[in-house]
């Protein structure tokens, strides 16, 4: 079926074949041709059917499925996230220090 399979070089043979054959031979030729193709096609068919219940027959419906996840992240903390992890890539690091600064902690005099 392919560019130098028997069939392809059978039909670029047809020009040495006698003019009042030609229809004859043609005919016959795509007649074959067509015949390859759907045995091919039925086939492949058989072949997808055969995989999708193998498929089906291995899912076990009784399973639970994925949940879908809650909620979602705050837009500043993405935003956070994601400034921090550019920043990340460049060298910095994250690093987490109190944000009020407590007498105790204040350096005594």
């Amino acid at each position: 079926m392919g560019r130098s399979g028997k069939l392809t070089l059978a039909l670029k043979e047809v020009t040495k074949v006698p003019v009042e054959k030609r229809k004859e031979f043609g005919l016959l030729a795509n007649e074959v041709k067509q015949t390859i193709e759907d045995a091919i096609e039925n086939q492949k068919s058989k072949l997808k059917i055969k995989k999708l219940s193998r498929v089906v027959e291995k899912m076990d419906i009784t399973n639970p499925g994925i949940k879908p996840q809650l909620g979602h992240l705050h837009l500043v903390t993405q935003a956070i996230e994601e400034i921090t992890g550019i920043f990340e890539k460049i060298g910095f690091e994250k690093l987490r220090y109190p944000e009020v600064e407590w007498d105790w902690y204040a350096l005594r005099l």
